[in-house]
């Protein structure tokens, strides 16, 4: 309360700083004093959280923290996607990682089995070569071009300029060989072919497919891995079944152009 001594502060003028600070002297924490702008009398005002400030009290600034509260980033799963699945779902996904790696390896494992087996039967044809039924004493292999004239023209695709052909020397009983010409591939060139045989021969057999221009042959000239193959088989008779046929050998054709 302000008692009923003290003078009431002045409405016009300049204002004694001694009654100023005495008439503020009475002034509770809880009462809040402004000016009101008609009456020029000091107004009391109490802020809905009771707390109240005198007439000189500045505002204080907006704590921009309170009225924009910083939102923290949400936490990253650390796992990842992995850690939301199911345990069935996990296992499932290892099952079929596990199952491609072990197909990836084991398909790997096959063709380098498969290429490196290739190499060392190719390798390892050494003359003379003794099947149950023929045997071969001497081989050649060579490219060269059909023969389109005579009375023995070769048979082959039009447009071929280049054919590869292999020259053998057998002795043996009788029975028959098969020749297969086969690409880098593996795939079968041209059409097979089935002579009978009996005793010593000299045969020369050439494949009805092949080149089609010198710079294929060029390429297969530079390229290790572009090699053709001939494969050499035996068997009982020419109209014997597939099966009765044996492998004598499998050799690459050569670069040679005759």
């Amino acid at each position: 309360m302000i008692s009923n001594d003290s003078q009431p502060p002045k409405r016009s003028g300049t204002v004694d700083p001694n009654d100023l600070s005495r008439d503020f002297i009475g002034f509770g924490q809880n009462d809040l004093w402004e000016l009101d702008a008609n009456t020029a009398e000091p107004q009391q005002q109490t802020t809905e959280s009771g707390t109240n400030f005198g007439i000189m009290d500045k505002p204080e600034a907006p704590d921009d923290s309170e009225k924009s509260p910083t939102h923290a980033p949400p936490e990253q799963n650390s796992a990842g996607f992995f850690s939301r699945l199911s345990k069935l779902e996990r296992i499932s996904l290892l099952a079929i990682a596990a199952a491609l790696i072990i197909s990836s390896t084991l398909t790997i494992i096959h063709f380098t089995k498969e290429i490196t087996v290739s190499s060392e039967i190719l390798k390892k044809v050494r003359l003379p070569v003794k099947g149950e039924i023929l045997s071969v004493s001497s081989m050649e292999t060579y490219w060269r071009a059909p023969i389109t004239q005579g009375d023995n023209p070769d048979s082959t695709q039009r447009g071929v300029i280049l054919i590869p052909v292999i020259k053998i020397q057998t002795s043996g009983s009788s029975g028959a060989i098969r020749i297969f010409f086969r690409d880098s591939d593996g795939a079968l060139v041209g059409d097979s072919t089935t002579l009978p045989i009996s005793g010593d021969e000299t045969l020369t057999i050439s494949a009805t497919d092949g080149f089609t221009d010198l710079g294929m042959h060029a390429s297969y000239r530079t390229s290790e891995h572009a090699r053709w193959i001939v494969q050499v088989l035996e068997g009982p008779s020419v109209n014997a079944p597939i099966e009765k046929f044996k492998n004598l050998f499998t050799t690459e054709i050569s670069t040679d152009i005759r």
